[in-house]
């Protein structure tokens, strides 16, 4: 019934804990959750995602199975010792009053019967986890190849942990523009530092193989387009158009800026997404699994990571 301790990506400290209590017993005025750290402390064992998935229960549950039975102010050890036993005993197996009984095997019954979706560190604080990475070696390393200035190096860096995470989201193809893949490159150089980014901050590894048919880059355009789409919808707010749309970016001298400028303008806010794909170049795809890459872009082979 708990989940997976294997499935836990988010550290176990204090943090993520208050962040737990807040987001599921705070909006209960008789549930003394003060103690919520010291009951924790009590299952050592227990890994993140299965504190979060019990806290997501009581609190679930909290009116039909805990407010129905007891009387006064609640206190969240009392109910953690409930949701335990209920999930590590047999019915049989509960000893106390008749009432502890009653409550264990009531939460038991709703546990059978419910979903259980985590809200709070899926949206959230995974999200932050996948951009705290410290990248500053990357960083550095992609601002001396290729002779661009360090703040801009940063913003490449700060899309490529976007475009990551959102690879972790999702189980359709995705693709970085031809200028974000760069700095993808670049991080996995550092094969040990891009594998732990992985596995310790977006929760799975990021295949990045390449690919040797023209089939695959011929989808790219709309699979490109699918992505930023995707992106748009996560992350409400636009993509780094200097990073995802390089190609568009003033591609003759300028001439008179009155005239001109706003036509540019207009063209480019009445063009869509697929209208405007003849101007975009992509050589990387996830497609769930692994990632295949256009003609001309060398990847890194998974099992050296």
């Amino acid at each position: 019934m708990l989940p997976l301790k294997s499935d836990n990506i988010y550290p176990k400290n204090d943090e993520n804990l208050k962040a737990i209590a807040a987001f599921y017993f705070d909006q209960y005025d008789n549930l003394d959750s003060s103690g919520f750290l010291d009951v924790i402390n009590n299952y050592s064992s227990l890994s993140l995602n299965q504190i979060e998935f019990i806290s997501k229960k009581i609190s679930e549950g909290y009116e039909r199975v805990f407010e129905s039975n007891l009387k006064g102010t609640k206190k969240i050890e009392n109910l953690f010792k409930y949701a335990i036993e209920a999930i590590r005993l047999q019915p049989n197996e509960v000893k106390g009053s008749l009432n502890r009984i009653r409550i264990t095997n009531e939460f038991r019954d709703y546990l059978a019967t419910s979903e259980c979706k985590f809200d709070l560190l899926d949206e959230v604080k995974r999200e932050e986890l996948a951009m705290s990475y410290d990248g500053r070696f990357i960083i550095e390393r992609f601002h001396k190849e290729n002779n661009i200035k360090i703040e801009l190096a940063q913003e490449y860096f700060f899309e490529l942990q976007r475009f990551l995470y959102l690879c972790s989201l999702s189980t359709k193809k995705l693709a970085p523009s031809k200028e974000l893949d760069k700095i993808w490159h670049t991080f996995l150089l550092f094969t040990k530092d891009y594998k732990h980014y992985c596995l310790n901050h977006l929760g799975k590894f990021i295949d990045h193989v390449p690919s040797v048919t023209k089939e695959d880059e011929s989808s790219n355009e709309l699979i490109l387009s699918n992505t930023i789409e995707f992106y748009i919808s996560v992350f409400y707010e636009d993509v780094n158009y200097d990073i995802w749309y390089p190609e568009e970016q003033y591609q003759s001298e300028c001439t008179d800026i009155d005239s001109d400028l706003q036509s540019q303008i207009d063209n480019h806010n009445s063009r869509s997404y697929d209208e405007s794909a003849e101007f975009r170049t992509k050589s990387c795809v996830f497609n769930g699994t692994c990632y295949t890459i256009g003609q001309g872009c060398v990847g890194e082979n998974p099992n050296d990571l």
